[in-house]
């Protein structure tokens, strides 16, 4: 086995579990700048992924990822976007990120509406689209390969690496989330319904009431859809709509809904911080 640690000087080590040795370590970041890493880097499918703090000296921050075998840099995103020499004038912080199940791709979108898309294959120049309004939420499906923007009441769906929209979904929108196929999109509104949008079948949709308020949170699952609503419940449907089962306990408005890799675990985050897990229901429909 192997440990992966971040120093304060701005070097990422890798540390053999059983005799403390050093296998590999780079110099990635510039401590003279203020750089250092404060968190523990993370692992997913032998990619090692580690961010460089020191905001508070000015920094313009960024995300990297390196093989955990070589150490060898694989891609990176910066935190802040525009131009690095005017970033107290145009550069505005990170509202939401996403990552595809390889970890090769991902998007991230600012406050300011600006779409950063990074990952493999690095380009020389890549598109970056904006969307109006502040983004509320930030979903990606891996095949075909997009994401999925809400922002100004409305889903804003983008091919990978694509400057402008193929799609502009919805009223009222606030969180969306693709199916594990990537064809059909969930949105969740402002008014508690739950629409289902067919990306590649000129827009055909269908609908329901889910929560009693706004569905702040979707997640989905391959059989499932899980809604996190301002009424303070955590709803579990299949995809013809049959409500599964609804969680109850938090005492605020969800923020945030996910599900566990094996599907077997739901969380949930309420805006005062305090995040739940409930059991996966059975494929039984019940009374709402």
């Amino acid at each position: 086995g192997m440990i992966f640690r971040g120093t304060p000087d701005a070097r990422l080590l890798a540390i053999d579990a059983q005799t403390g040795k050093t296998i590999w370590q780079h110099q990635v970041g510039d401590p003279t700048q203020g750089e250092f890493f404060s968190a523990a880097p993370q692992v997913y499918q032998g990619v090692l992924i580690i961010g460089a703090a020191g905001g508070d000296w000015g920094i313009r921050g960024r995300v990297m990822a390196f093989d955990q075998v070589t150490g060898r840099e694989v891609w990176r995103f910066n935190v802040l976007t525009g131009d690095s020499s005017k970033l107290g004038a145009q550069a505005a912080t990170v509202a939401h990120c996403v990552v595809a199940a390889d970890a090769s791709w991902g998007a991230s979108v600012d406050a300011l509406g600006n779409i950063e898309w990074w990952g493999r294959p690095d380009a020389p120049t890549r598109p970056r689209p904006r969307v109006t309004g502040t983004p509320t939420c930030l979903a990606l499906s891996d095949q075909p390969a997009r994401i999925a923007v809400v922002s100004d009441g409305s889903a804003f769906v983008f091919d990978r690496l694509a400057k402008e929209a193929r799609a502009r979904l919805g009223e009222g929108v606030l969180s969306a989330a693709f199916s594990s196929d990537g064809r059909v999109l969930a949105l969740g509104t402002t008014e508690g319904e739950l629409q289902l949008v067919e990306l590649d079948e000129a827009g055909a949709s269908r609908a329901w009431r889910a929560h009693q308020g706004a569905i702040s949170a979707c997640a989905v699952t391959t059989d499932r859809i899980i809604t996190g609503g301002l009424d303070r419940t955590v709803a579990v449907w299949s995809w013809e709509g049959k409500l599964l089962d609804r969680f109850r306990g938090h005492l605020f408005g969800i923020t945030r809904v996910a599900v566990t890799q094996e599907a077997k675990l739901i969380l949930s985050a309420g805006t005062n911080g305090a995040v739940l897990s409930w059991a996966m229901p059975a494929d039984t429909a019940r009374e709402p």
